[in-house]
């Protein structure tokens, strides 16, 4: 089972907007259904489209340097699209992803700050933070 903070690359190829499918970095945010199982995680994709975010007024995001991260490029999450369709077990099953190492805990309350003020569901912002103190990451 994953841990919040996880940045995942997936082997296999992905996409949500259906555009070219590619092997995408994902960050595990948590999980909802925390009663069910199998639960459906919540995962974020990192983007190199810095810009498009950064000039966008209504976007939340967060930025990572290559140099001072796991990531390989400079990128960033956009926190107003996260993906919660995949079970935590199917995600592993049907893309096959790599552990590329943790997001540190300065960016993890950075997440947790910005979550709560982007453009997501009430129940899903509970969901990742509720998943944040689980996982023993302080969310203040």
């Amino acid at each position: 089972m994953h841990k919040v903070g996880d940045v995942l690359k997936v082997t296999v190829p992905y996409t949500s907007t259906g555009k070219e499918p590619k092997c995408r970095w994902f960050v595990f945010l948590g999980r909802l259904n925390f009663t069910e199982n199998p639960r459906n995680a919540y995962l974020c994709t990192s983007t190199t489209e810095i810009d498009k975010y950064k000039n966008n007024k209504n976007s939340t995001w967060v930025e990572f340097k290559a140099e001072s991260s796991c990531f390989d490029e400079d990128c960033l999450l956009c926190l107003d699209e996260i993906e919660s369709s995949f079970t935590e077990d199917d995600f592993v099953n049907k893309f096959r992803p790599k552990e590329k190492g943790r997001i540190t805990d300065e960016k993890l309350k950075e997440i947790a700050k910005k979550i709560k003020n982007a453009d997501l569901a009430p129940k899903i912002i509970k969901d990742i933070l509720d998943s944040f103190k689980l996982d023993e990451i302080p969310t203040n």
